[in-house]
């Protein structure tokens, strides 16, 4: 058996050609969607035709580095034409490249997430309708310790930490306002239409897109949660004002992204021994119908 193809560790992602760095998590998914025909009585399927694939490329890292690359694809999805996303994922086994999986696709998604004493992760989502895997194959090298086979691990192919620098660490926050954890998200969905056959696709459309910003405030006193229950009132028509969410990084530089939201209404509070804090979402919402096809969150 090719020792290098038996797959283990975290691999090493590009995003956009961008190295992921430190990786907490990786992920590929392929949802396909088929065109299925049914007869008869009990309903029998008779044909299941592929249509299209959808693969799922998501990458969480803990380094700044993909912070333009997850403004990006929120200020793509606002304008509603995503941007254009490349992954490659260069999974390691035991002595090298085991598995290398890649596509071109378009950004459908992407989070900023920091928390209270803890490592904050930037997400970045990318779909492609075709995924290249191609396997490692050769065989890892060898290394006897007493009778004991050990394989030299081949560093290249693994996700390690480009500059410590970069790690996301701390409590993030909201409009100048501490939190114990918060998060900026951006999410959409898309549809593919097929018209022929042999199905080819021949447009996408993107159905719904969402964006919103979500912290639960260290203070008691914090204004969002002022605004967010003065917002209680039955009938209160929400206006969005500038909502910025910050997180700082181990070498102190800031992450900030900032957007147009209203605040909810949308609050959580579970007081415990501990370190608490009141949860607010504020949501971006379409005030002006002619600002469509622009950046009418006024991602920044």
């Amino acid at each position: 058996m090719a020792l290098q193809s038996v797959l283990i560790g975290m691999m090493n992602c590009k995003v956009a050609g961008i190295d992921s760095g430190s990786v907490k998590s990786a992920s590929i998914n392929v949802k396909p969607t088929y065109k299925e025909h049914k007869t008869g009585y009990p309903q029998i399927s008779d044909l299941k035709a592929l249509v299209y694939a959808e693969g799922v490329c998501k990458v969480e890292t803990e380094e700044s580095i993909m912070f333009s690359t997850a403004k990006g694809i929120a200020i793509g999805l606002s304008q509603g034409i995503p941007i254009e996303v490349s992954f490659e994922g260069n999974a390691p086994g035991l002595g090298g490249v085991a598995l290398t999986i890649s596509g071109n696709g378009f950004g459908n998604a992407s989070s900023i997430e920091g928390k209270s004493n803890d490592f904050g992760v930037i997400t970045v989502e990318t779909t492609c309708l075709e995924l290249l895997f191609t396997g490692g194959g050769g065989f890892g090298l060898n290394n006897l310790v007493g009778n004991i086979p050990f394989i030299t691990p081949d560093y290249t192919s693994q996700a390690r930490t480009i500059d410590p620098d970069n790690l996301i660490f701390g409590s993030p926050t909201i409009n100048n306002e501490l939190c114990v954890q918060g998060s900026f998200n951006a999410t959409s969905r898309i549809k593919c239409f097929s018209l022929s056959w042999p199905p080819v696709i021949e447009a996408a459309v993107m159905e719904s897109t969402d964006f919103n910003i979500q912290g639960t405030f260290s203070s008691g006193d914090s204004l969002t949660v002022t605004d967010a229950a003065s917002s209680m009132i039955p009938g209160t028509v929400l206006m969005p004002k500038q909502c910025t969410f910050s997180v700082n990084t181990i070498g102190g530089s800031i992450c900030s992204i900032a957007m147009d939201g209203i605040v909810e209404p949308d609050i959580g509070f579970s007081p415990g021994n501990d370190w608490n804090g009141i949860s607010v979402k504020m949501s971006a919402m379409l005030t002006d119908p002619t600002a469509v096809g622009t950046n009418w969150a006024n991602i920044s």
